[in-house]
């Protein structure tokens, strides 16, 4: 990389829109089949939020009915509602009192501003045994069934002389505490009932999604993984599923009862007081303008910090991988510069959704305020007017305080949600990736004996310049073929074909006379053997990556360590089967890894072996074991070598020449020495060298 320029490798594609309908709609493929624990927990849902509201109405009831005074003398009862009647009380001396419980705060304003009652309130207390010796000493009418008192009179008793007057009145209000406390109880079990759910189904999703994550990566074609970085592929399954997993934990649960809360709370205001629910009315379209601002700059910048925190896992990845290279060349310096680049615009993104939260939450909060002040202002003055309760202002403030919690709350999980869509979108986009080689409808798949054919196969990565040009030839089944040439010339290109990692664009490439595209991928596949110049080791013990998840028998295994020289490297290693491998063959020689990838090989005992450039990188200490194990392992099968090594080629029965995708010559090695031509100049460089 030139020095300054910002790397671009690592970046993650740019995501077109695709709305939240559309990902809603394809997570909804997976929530599906739980659709009625979903049912269930909308019921839930609504009896939770149900119980929820009902908390402030308890705090009205207990003051307007239970601890404030509901009485009213009567001045003109023929003004007085026909079905007020029954609330009205004549006391010995003919004054009419009124009793108001659950009576519209608005109605009895109206009346006692029209002078059909008192200003003045009063207490009716219901006769029992006692109290009439307490209320002796106060001014006080009588009734059939009631004491009357000023509420100016009752400051003038003691403390248990109260309790004792009131103590109908206690009795409703201990009735509303135990409402109260069996209502939090309810909350509790409904609560932990659906959470637990819900967090049931978000995980099952979570793992119905890396599933299908990891079966769409091995299905895409090898040309899918050289586009995409390890790191952003990782992110994929890892972050972004968590990021789905948290949606549904954390934000689904509480989402539709956020809405639910909001929708009841205002129903409950107007139904309480018309007149403060249109102060509180007033405030509502600010609410929605700024969460709908909120909402599409969150999204934007999230999508930014998605995309930024991919090209660090990727830049990382690559760090730690090419840490040897990196180290070895001194770059060490370099690499911590282009890293902080990167990180630096990872953190100026992330401090872009900081400021936006740093707006919106004091927003919300100064709208809040504003909301209490009204309340108190127009509250207060409703009190005074007694057209508002002092309960009604009370639940009021409370309702209020509940209606800004849940939009605080999802001001904060739009956090999680954007996070969600934008790993929905991701994963939507990896899931509906169609890259891949197709598979026929009805394949042929012969018995394969090794017969390869090459005809005129032309074949190119990038559409722009050919790699294969016009390459045809033949092998017969058991024999022994190596290809030569120089770097790039479409050596390792012919067996990623072969195997069908990509597909040519002209010509074919047959199996024992059925042409490869016409046979199932997976039994091709099964049936050549491959050892790549580097090789991999799975973290695990040797039986696991000499076996590789297949099952074979005691005897198949113990043939393939005694031909591919493995089990005299562990003789002299000192080490069973059972020997623990840590990441990428940790604890092995580059040699020693090399023929637990020839043992691998042998297992399923395929009747084509392919060996590219497996002898390049091995140690002097197992050099021997490889060469001998080489021609041990190719003896009865069709086998096609890549070597840089001309000096193992000698004994192969034929040598197929390539140079810039293109065959300039084939023969054994005696008489390709012969030619003036390029095998002669690369076997004299090596015998120089």
């Amino acid at each position: 990389m030139i020095h300054g320029e910002t790397p671009s490798y690592f970046e993650e594609d740019k995501i077109g829109k695709v709305y939240d309908s559309t990902i809603m709609r394809w997570l909804w493929s997976y929530i599906k089949p739980y659709w009625k624990i979903i049912v269930l927990n909308f019921f839930l849902l609504l009896f939770l939020t149900g119980f929820h509201l009902t908390l402030p109405f308890i705090y009205k009831i207990g003051i307007d009915r239970y601890i404030s005074p509901t009485g009213k003398e009567v001045f003109r009862l023929e003004e007085i509602p026909k079905d007020f009647e029954k609330k009205i009380t004549k006391s010995f001396d003919n004054h009419l009192f009124i009793n108001f419980t659950s009576v519209r705060e608005t109605i009895k304003g109206k009346m006692e501003e029209d002078g059909i009652i008192s200003k003045e309130n009063y207490y009716i207390i219901k006769k029992i045994d006692g109290i009439h010796q307490i209320i002796e000493e106060v001014k006080y009418y009588e009734s059939e069934n009631f004491y009357i008192l000023k509420d100016s009179e009752m400051n003038k008793f003691s403390i248990s002389d109260k309790i004792r007057l009131r103590k109908g009145d206690l009795a409703g209000i201990k009735k509303l505490a135990l409402i109260y406390l069996t209502l939090i109880f309810l909350i509790f079990v409904f609560f932990y009932v659906q959470v637990h759910q819900i967090q049931w189904i978000g995980q099952k999703i979570s793992y119905s999604i890396r599933e299908d994550i990891i079966k769409q990566y091995t299905s895409l074609a090898y040309n899918f993984f050289q586009k995409n970085p390890v790191g952003r592929l990782v992110t994929r399954v890892s972050n972004d599923v968590k990021a789905l997993s948290e949606f549904f934990s954390e934000v689904l649960v509480y989402l539709g009862s956020h809405i639910l809360t909001i929708v009841g709370i205002l129903g409950i205001m107007l139904f309480m007081s018309p007149i403060l629910f249109l102060v509180i009315l007033g405030i509502i379209p600010l609410l929605v303008y700024l969460t709908f601002i909120f909402r599409i700059k969150a999204r934007t910048t999230y999508r930014d910090m998605r995309k930024k925190l991919a090209t660090i896992n990727s830049n990382i990845s690559e760090s730690i991988s090419g840490i040897s290279v990196i180290q070895s060349f001194v770059q060490e310096n370099r690499k911590e510069e282009e890293f902080s680049g990167i990180n630096k615009d990872y953190y100026m993104s992330t401090f872009k959704m900081v400021k936006i939260f740093a707006v919106f939450r004091p927003m919300i909060d100064l709208i809040y305020s504003v909301g209490i002040a009204l309340l108190i202002w127009y509250g207060g003055r409703g009190i005074i007017s007694a057209v508002v309760s002092f309960g009604t202002f009370v639940a009021f403030i409370s309702y209020l305080e509940r209606l800004f919690n849940p939009i605080r709350q999802l001001s904060e999980q739009f956090n999680i949600m954007q996070s969600a869509m934008a790993a929905g979108e991701r994963i939507y986009n990896i899931l509906g990736n169609d890259e891949r080689i197709p598979n026929p409808m009805i394949p042929m798949n012969p018995i394969v004996k090794g017969k390869i054919e090459f005809d005129n196969v032309w074949f190119s990565y990038n559409e722009k310049e050919w790699t294969l040009k016009d390459v045809s030839f033949k092998i017969e089944p058991g024999e022994k073929v190596g290809i030569i040439g120089y770097t790039g010339g479409g050596k390792t290109t012919i067996i990623k074909l072969l195997l069908r990692l990509y597909d040519i664009q002209k010509g074919s490439i047959k199996l024992d006379g059925v042409d490869i595209r016409n046979m199932d991928k997976k039994y091709l596949r099964k049936h050549i053997a491959t050892v790549s110049q580097e090789p991999f080791l799975f973290r695990g013990n040797l039986s696991k990556n000499v076996n590789l998840w297949r099952e074979p028998d005691e005897e198949m295994v113990e043939g393939a360590l005694r031909v591919s020289n493995l089990e005299k490297a562990m003789i002299r290693k000192n080490i069973s089967l059972d020997f623990e491998v840590t990441e990428e063959g940790g604890g092995l020689s580059v040699g020693e890894k090399q023929l637990v990838t020839f043992a691998r090989s042998l297992i399923d005992n395929s009747p084509i072996l392919i060996l590219d450039e497996a002898t390049a990188n091995i140690d002097p200490e197992t050099e021997w074991l490889i060469q001998e194990a080489l021609f041990k392992m190719i003896e009865g099968r069709t086998s096609v070598i890549i070597a840089h090594r001309l000096a193992t080629l000698k004994k192969i029965d034929s040598l197929i020449v390539i140079h810039k995708g293109e065959i300039v010559g084939r023969g054994t090695h005696k008489e390709l020495i012969k030619e003036d031509g390029i095998y002669r100049t690369l076997y004299k460089l090596q015998e120089i060298a």
